[in-house]
């Protein structure tokens, strides 16, 4: 018969109660943040500003916040495309980036980052035809930014709410 022993002292103790206690602590933590932003509304602010992190893990999901808007666009994406947002913005960028701020979004702490463009034809948009675009914007399966615009040489580019 084999026996072993070990001693363990009281401040190595102590040192692994206090890591164990703080490892529950944040599982805990993380368990409550990650149900609280599942219970995010699905819904336009009142000034108009998209839901910040709204879960478009699918694609019916997607298609349920782009009706929010109004807007009516072919079932299935015709482009699906990762995209890197740059770095540094150059004037292009910064004006695509206040349309994102004017709905209650911002491409800035995505800067260097991949997301991935989901792009829909639009097909109620007024007068148009079929040259109108709708972008989505996704990172962790949550709307990061988006637009509406048209594909025509005198195009326009906006914000997901359309004003008329």
């Amino acid at each position: 018969m084999l026996l072993m022993s070990f001693r363990l002292n009281k401040r190595l103790l102590s040192i692994l109660c206090s890591a164990a206690g703080i490892l529950v602590l944040a599982v805990a933590v993380m368990g409550v943040l990650s149900q609280r932003r599942a219970e995010v509304p699905v819904s336009i602010s009142s000034s108009g500003a998209v839901v910040k992190n709204y879960t478009v893990a699918t694609n019916q999901e997607r298609l349920n916040f782009i009706a929010q808007f109004g807007w009516e666009v072919e079932e299935e994406p015709c482009e699906i495309m990762d995209v890197v947002v740059p770095k540094e913005f150059d004037e292009v960028y910064e004006n695509y980036n206040e349309i994102q701020k004017s709905q209650g979004l911002d491409l800035s702490r995505y800067r260097g980052k991949q997301v991935k463009r989901y792009t829909y034809r639009v097909v109620n948009y007024p007068d148009c035809g079929d040259e109108v675009r709708l972008n989505l914007l996704v990172a962790e399966s949550k709307v990061v930014g988006g637009d509406v615009c048209s594909l025509a040489l005198d195009g326009f580019m906006h914000g997901l709410r359309y004003d008329g």
